[in-house]
């Protein structure tokens, strides 16, 4: 597959999982299909993909029931000094596409 980024036969198709929102809105969806090079390690989704994320992040969000399954996550908050940084525990929505 030809990386639309560096233009050689490099691409391939993998599966990322990317998180949405934050708080009690957070959601994390798995499965996704990604395309990704190792010519250039660009990383991106198709628009169909994209359209397809987007659908699917607005319909969990205004229908939090349909949501899969929850499992807590650990959340570290940045404070720019590994010191400083608080760590704890989120519940975390989870997608896993029906499995």
């Amino acid at each position: 597959m030809i990386c639309h980024n560096c233009g050689q036969d490099s691409a391939y198709i993998d599966e990322t999982s990317e998180t949405y929102g934050e708080g009690d809105k957070l959601v994390v969806i798995e499965h996704i299909p990604v395309i990704n090079c190792r010519n250039c390690s660009e990383e991106f989704f198709t628009a169909e993909t994209t359209h397809a994320l987007d659908e699917l992040i607005d319909y969990l969000q205004l229908n939090p029931a349909a949501r899969v399954y929850e499992q807590p996550v650990r959340v570290a908050s940045f404070q720019g000094n590994p010191a400083a940084t608080q760590v704890y525990n989120h519940p975390v929505t989870a997608d896993s596409g029906g499995r």
